[in-house]
């Protein structure tokens, strides 16, 4: 176990943390009324309940456990240039622009439903999928302090790609 955390490692785990929390809090809720009935009705959802929610979590919940495995159990895992810190990014960062789509598309009714609700349904957003956004880009964030504290940079994504030019083309032939 390290004798101090970075503030990478902090920042990151401290969002895997707020992450977790974010899960079970309420994303996305809606409500039904009918005033000429007196009936009210209202119906909360977390991530759980969205697939983009759920995967982007699980994500970013993914990157933060790769950071406290480096840090708390010495883990060192690469695929060649690649190293454990990259990945972590990769998820963290993916994560992020998943629950970043969730927000911006909301959780709205069908053309269907919408059309025999009327003006008596609407959906807000909720205190979870904010805090969901906020988590996502400190593990994002994190990951790529831990990338830095590491000495290790963005160029190893380009080794992905191959040789970075071409072999020349043979001489002509006579």
């Amino acid at each position: 176990m390290p004798k101090k955390l970075t503030t990478g490692q902090m920042v990151a785990l401290g969002g895997g943390v707020l992450m977790f929390i974010a899960l079970f809090l309420p994303w996305f809720t809606q409500r039904i009324s009918q005033p000429e009935y007196g009936v009210a009705f209202s119906n909360s959802g977390n991530a759980f309940d969205f697939t983009l929610g759920w995967l982007g979590s699980l994500l970013v919940l993914g990157a933060a456990v790769l950071i406290a495995l480096k840090a708390f159990a010495n883990l060192k895992s690469g695929a060649g240039a690649l190293k454990l810190e990259h990945f972590a990014l990769v998820l963290a960062g993916v994560g992020t622009l998943l629950i970043l789509i969730k927000l911006i598309i909301g959780a709205g009714p069908s053309p269907e439903e919408a059309l025999v609700l009327g003006p008596y349904y609407g959906v807000s957003r909720g205190a979870g999928v904010f805090i969901a956004l906020i988590a996502g880009l400190a593990v994002s964030a994190g990951s790529y302090l831990v990338m830095k504290e590491g000495g290790l940079g963005l160029g190893a994504f380009k080794t992905l790609g191959g040789s970075a030019a071409p072999p020349p083309p043979p001489p002509p032939s006579e």
